[in-house]
């Protein structure tokens, strides 16, 4: 199909050049007449000089700022370039600043790409930003994918502290670091795997521009949905959003892919190139866009049957591109893959992307990555366990530490108390699973070092480069056999792997409030954002043609006032509308409220108290006591919430419904680059999560009453598993079994003696 789109593609762009062979009119500036007499000397016609072309920029970091903390701190990551790119001159930029605290004399950046070191040299934009230019040597790009690093060693001017070490930080500014191509055919992609080199802008963000004149149609809805799960897979960027319209934009920024679905006689007007209408079969193909250097993905045929051909092709082909078994993609942000963890594994830190690596610092920090299956249920008794391979010299004092955190949470810590230094081999550190979550974990290493030079931190002393600390690549990560069991609503699967909808055998019901441009904006980020996320397809039918098909999975996405009323129970929306202050009329004020606010009353202050006393000593929340599970009561949203996702079961057919909504288009319309930021999908959790307008953050409100979807594997093993972390969580009624089984053991002893026992008469 590639060949083709190809030829096709060079037959459109060489036939018109053919067929302006003969120039009847000189359409070129006019020139003055020579006088009747004299014969002229054969003049060159005046072409006026090409515009020059811009470099081509690719700009590199997923988010606005990366923020370096620590002393010895980096990030690596891996960006994706055509062969265009790859094999023009290029140049690397960096712009950065560092705090005012960070000692320049003793502290560097060091940048490398492919493994191949480009630039290491002081930290000193604490008085004005830092400007790196650096031309590339031919070669050390290559197409496909590249590594890059960034890393900082950083020493404070006046204090060894351990707290000093959080106030060192150098910034990279995403708007300031990118590569510059200098071939103009740098801008342009040309082959579908072309797409993976999507880019990011100035902040970090990637974008689909969906083009579509008969959007309206629900035929086109479905294919360009279909469409939009393909290039999300294809492309694999972080921050994957889609915006659909019905004309073509204006301009093509870095970070954005123009992608056009319509028909052979919608692509005459809507492009200005004149299609190939002998053509029947649908086509994907990139063109060039008239009046611009880039160019766009065209998905066209005879009709909208040809094009959905054309789209479940595509589909299929990102699908295998992408496929990577027993893994979750994760190359942009950490270099390799996370392994996906089906059962009890043990795996080593340098698997996972952390091979040794000695300190000579206060504060050494590191991480890996795990992912959960999206039935994990093991948070409430589950533990994982670190077998650290470590060492510490006779430097280190007493008093140091070793905290874990999983998914930035405290797990926990464990005190350095001997002296003299050792080496740790294999020694085992449990981290409690109460934090994991279905998909993507981060586990966090800091180890914090006390030594007597620190304390005195003599004025003008050299930065200690003798190492400290080492971490080995040998340190393994275990985890045993834990409960698996699907329950709903999990907004935390669904965002961490696309479940119930990746990969289902079954179709999902897709429900659309409008088939407009906001609504479809909304509709294709979400399900591309799915699609990354469990790394296959999902298998999408309209609303209206499930309707006879039985219960189905289903999504319903578009403003409050287009859904059905059912589907938004579970939220109450705000009662000022289109983002108007309340006047605050109401002006009730009674005494009894006041006493309220005031005084709790002896009762209420006791169970407070006894309250923060069982959080302290046994961290036990009071508030969880619960004999029955509450049901889960419509959550009042706040007046700044913008877009909002929430998801309930049915529990006779075990459907899962999944809302994705907001109060009105405007709100829906920013939501979808909201959804399509990588961090606010993965806060995404519970039965209800919004987006916070006010504090950009995503707020989520638990499931008290799940409903169970499958119970996998069937086993005595898994349902033994199962029943501990229920009980674990409910630990009311573990206690009432155990009560209820004690008396049941001294009435059956009682019955069983006084058969053995003397019968006094």
């Amino acid at each position: 199909m590639r060949t083709r789109a190809t030829l096709l593609f060079l037959s459109a762009m060489t036939a018109p050049v053919a067929a302006q062979a003969p120039t009847p009119f000189d359409m070129s500036p006019e020139r003055k007449a020579p006088p009747a007499t004299a014969v002229p000397a054969p003049q060159a016609p005046t072409v006026p000089a090409p515009a020059p072309v811009p470099p081509a920029r690719r700009y590199l970091l997923q988010a606005p700022t990366l923020h370096l903390q620590g002393e010895n701190v980096g990030q690596a990551w891996t960006f994706n370039l055509t062969p265009e790119q790859a094999a023009s001159a290029s140049k690397l930029d960096i712009g950065y600043t560092n705090a005012l605290v960070v000692a320049p004399e003793a502290s560097q950046i060091r940048v490398s790409i492919n493994e191949t070191e480009i630039v290491e040299q002081p930290v000193h934009a604490s008085e004005r930003p830092q400007q790196l230019s650096l031309s590339l040597p031919p070669g050390l790009l290559t197409p496909g994918a590249n590594r890059i690093r960034i890393a900082v060693q950083q020493r404070h001017r006046t204090d060894c502290t351990i707290d000093s070490t959080y106030e060192l930080w150098t910034d990279i500014d995403a708007a300031r670091t990118f590569l510059s191509f200098a071939s103009p055919e740098a801008n342009r992609m040309i082959r579908l795997e072309d797409i993976r080199a999507i880019g990011v802008d100035e902040a970090g963000r990637s974008r689909f521009r969906l083009v579509a004149p008969a959007l309206g149609q629900s035929d086109a809805a479905t294919t360009l949905l279909k469409l939009a799960e393909g290039l999300a897979l294809l492309g694999d960027a972080v921050n994957t959003s889609f915006s659909v319209s019905r004309a073509l934009p204006t301009e093509q920024k870095p970070g954005d892919v123009v992608v056009i679905a319509a028909t052979s006689d919608e692509m005459r007007t809507l492009t200005g190139l004149a299609d190939d209408t002998a053509t029947t079969a649908g086509t994907a193909r990139f063109i060039r866009l008239p009046g611009q250097n880039g160019a766009a993905l065209a998905f066209t045929g005879a009709d909208w049957t040809s094009i959905a051909t054309v789209a479940d092709q595509f589909l299929s082909m990102a699908v295998a591109a992408g496929a990577t078994r027993g893994n979750v993609a994760t190359t942009s942000t950490r270099t390799i893959d996370t392994p996906l963890i089906d059962g009890a594994t043990s795996l080593t830190f340098a698997s996972l992307g952390r091979p040794g690596e000695e300190f000579s610092g206060r504060r050494f920090a590191t991480d890996i990555a795990v992912a959960m299956p999206h039935d994990f249920y093991a948070n409430a008794y589950g533990s994982a366990t670190i077998l650290l391979d470590a060492a510490y010299t006779a430097q280190v004092l007493p008093g140091s530490r070793i905290n874990i955190t999983v998914n930035g949470n405290l797990a926990t810590t464990v005190p350095i108390t001997a002296s003299g230094g050792a080496v740790l081999r294999q020694y085992p550190i449990r981290v409690s699973m109460q934090h994991f979550r279905p998909g993507v974990n981060v586990i966090g290493l800091e180890a914090m070092l006390l030594t007597e030079a620190d304390r005195t931190c003599a004025p003008g002393a050299p930065a200690e480069k003798t190492p400290r600390f080492a971490l080995f690549g040998t340190s393994r990560f275990t985890v045993p056999e834990f409960a698996r069991l699907s329950l709903a609503p999990n907004l935390s699967a669904t965002s961490g792997l696309g479940f119930p909808y990746a990969g289902s055998a079954m179709p999902t019901a897709v429900h659309l409030g409008r088939n407009d441009e906001v609504t479809l904006s909304a509709a294709a980020t979400f399900l591309g954002k799915l699609a990354q996320a469990g790394g296959r397809a999902v298998s999408i039918q309209s609303g209206p043609a499930m309707a006879n098909s039985g219960p189905l999975h289903a999504l319903y996405i578009g403003t409050a006032a287009t859904l059905p009323s059912e589907r938004l129970a579970g939220v109450v929306l705000p009662t000022v509308a289109d983002g108007q202050p309340d006047t605050g009329a109401s002006s009730d004020v009674s005494v009894d409220s006041w006493r309220d606010k005031v005084d709790a009353g002896t009762f209420s202050e006791t169970l407070s108290r006894m309250n923060d006393w069982m959080k302290e000593t046994f961290n036990l929340d009071l508030a969880a006591v619960n004999l029955i599970p509450h049901a889960d009561t419509p959550y009042p949203l706040p007046d700044n919430a913008g877009i909002f996702v929430s998801q309930s079961i049915d529990r006779e057919t075990k459907s899962v419904q999944t809302v994705v909504s907001a109060a009105n288009d405007a709100a829906l319309q920013a939501g979808a680059q909201v959804l399509g930021d990588q961090a606010n999908w993965m806060a995404i959790d519970g039965r209800l999560s919004a987006y916070d307008t006010a504090k950009t953050t995503m707020l989520t409100v638990p499931a008290n009453n799940t409903g169970i979807l499958a119970f996998q594997p069937a086993s005595f093993t898994n349902l033994r598993l199962v029943a501990a972390n229920w009980l674990s969580g409910n630990f009311v009624m573990y206690a009432l079994g155990l009560a209820l089984s004690a008396i049941a053991l001294g009435l059956a002893s009682k019955a069983l003696f006084s058969r053995l026992g003397r019968n006094d008469k």
